[in-house]
């Protein structure tokens, strides 16, 4: 454990240049969204009832089909960004983005559920259906490929820009949020953040092109206690586990982690786990 905090302090030099991010290919006739109705992205303050928390009851004729997606993944988002030599960052992060895209009529069946005793369906993606990120993530990325936006890496709703100035760093997201805003989606000032040198993105630290484990997160791990029992050892790795492509050789330092946390063996404490 004592390697295993001391690793957290080290600051790791990957450049692993993959990037298969390209994960819009619900055209397919699965897909629960008419094109022409989703890309228009209607934005949420648009529908009063929406606003209000409240869903229009419809009837539940359609069967459940799942459409065949693709989901995008936050650990290559950040090995791009960190092939990018940036000194400057900018990060956009879009205001309630499920809700600003629109259901087609005929899919909102598919979305029903029962409240004391009343049916319900949704009028717009909602939160929590493991396809939502997928479809969300590709209209946002349509609508910005549409609008000729300059380099960015987004993730889902989340949007990063970089370069040289602060000034060009600006110049980049401000044309990103106009292009979002024209589309339909809401964009909060509270939710821009930079330009910046330093900055956080996808939960990740940004300085110089580099990723570091945000100060807050080391603190709050080398500060815990030693764990007494297989359901602390399970927890503490459950905390570090999100951050183990930071970690050089992390399959190594947590064997002996693991060995102890296993059903079949009885905990024991010792200097190796230490």
């Amino acid at each position: 454990m004592r390697d295993l905090r001391r690793e957290f302090t080290r600051q790791t030099n990957e450049s692993i240049l993959t990037w298969l991010l390209r994960i819009w290919d619900a055209a397919a006739n699965d897909t629960i969204l008419d094109g022409s109705e989703a890309r228009q992205l209607g934005s949420l303050s648009r529908d009063v009832v929406i606003d209000q928390g409240i869903r229009r009851t419809q009837p539940t004729l359609s069967l459940w089909r799942h459409p065949t997606t693709k989901r995008c993944s936050a650990r290559r988002v950040q090995y791009e960004l960190e092939s990018k030599a940036a000194k400057w960052y900018a990060t956009i992060d879009i205001a309630n983005a499920f809700f600003s895209i629109p259901l087609a009529a005929e899919c909102r069946a598919q979305f029903a559920f029962t409240w004391k005793g009343v049916q319900y369906t949704w009028n717009r993606l909602p939160q929590g259906w493991k396809h939502s990120p997928t479809i969300c993530h590709g209209l946002i990325q349509a609508a910005l490929e549409k609008g000729e936006a300059p380099e960015h890496l987004q993730y889902i709703d989340d949007i990063i820009v970089w370069g040289n100035t602060a000034g060009e760093v600006f110049e980049k997201g401000e044309k990103i949020i106009q292009i979002l805003l024209k589309a339909g989606f809401a964009i909060k000032r509270s939710k821009v953040k930079g330009p910046a040198q330093e900055i956080q993105f996808l939960g990740v630290k940004w300085q110089d092109g580099r990723r570091q484990i945000p100060t807050e997160v080391i603190n709050k791990i080398t500060a815990m206690s030693p764990p007494t029992s297989k359901k602390e050892t399970q927890a503490f790795l459950g905390a570090i586990s999100f951050w183990r492509m930071h970690i050089p050789e992390y399959r190594q330092i947590v064997s002996p982690l693991y060995l102890v946390s296993r059903k079949k063996n009885d905990f024991h404490w010792g200097p190796e786990q230490q």
